[in-house]
């Protein structure tokens, strides 16, 4: 068992659906969350929110009516994972392209404006747009697939997910505190089968 994979593997849990299982206190290892490689030391930063897809219906009624009660009712978590050397790279080239992509486009965009606005404000806008989209992609490392009081389930690398331990339960059904067996009758196995 590769070196920091022994303590990971009394917290962390994989589930049936192929995500990571990660209770709120545990460290995340010294391994790239996307390939499994040794992260040599590096932490990222992840502060993920999450919240039941029903709330998107709210939209309908307004976007600020959406927007408050998502801030309320959302959960978090606050992760520092691990990135190899050739994924840290890989997203800081990502980052970088899709930047100069949302810059250059409003800069063309303002100095095109005199022989065809209609053209130099659609190609900006639409290069702005992506380039944005591209640095809110590269920005996440994880994404969250649902988030609780205890736990958090995370889309990893596939890589990363297959060396935690197998769960015996689907992947959003009831999680026993860490550290505790299935099965115990521990308290902090909620009754209604979902963790937390």
């Amino acid at each position: 068992m590769p070196a920091g994979q022994a303590a990971l593997s009394q917290d962390w849990l994989r589930g049936e659906s192929g995500l990571a299982i990660a209770p709120m206190s545990a460290p995340w290892p010294d391994r790239c969350v996307k390939c499994n490689a040794p992260a040599e030391g590096y932490r990222l930063k992840q502060s993920l929110y999450w919240h039941p897809a029903w709330l998107y219906v709210l939209i309908l009624p307004g976007v600020l009516v959406y927007a408050v009660v998502a801030l309320v009712i959302r959960k978090s978590y606050v992760g520092h994972v691990g990135l190899c050397p050739s994924h840290r790279s890989r997203r800081r080239w990502i980052l970088g392209a899709g930047a100069f992509l949302a810059i250059s486009s409003v800069a063309s965009c303002s100095a095109g404006f005199g022989s065809n606005p209609g053209v130099s404000l659609g190609l900006g806008v639409f290069g702005g747009i992506a380039g944005m989209v591209i640095v809110q992609v590269a920005t996440f490392a994880v994404r969250p697939k649902k988030i609780t009081e205890a736990y958090a389930w995370l889309k990893c690398g596939k890589a990363f997910v297959a060396s935690l331990p197998a769960a015996s339960i689907p992947s959003t059904a009831q999680v026993p505190a860490p550290g505790i067996p299935y099965g115990s009758g521990h308290p902090a196995e909620p009754p209604d089968g979902m963790p937390g």
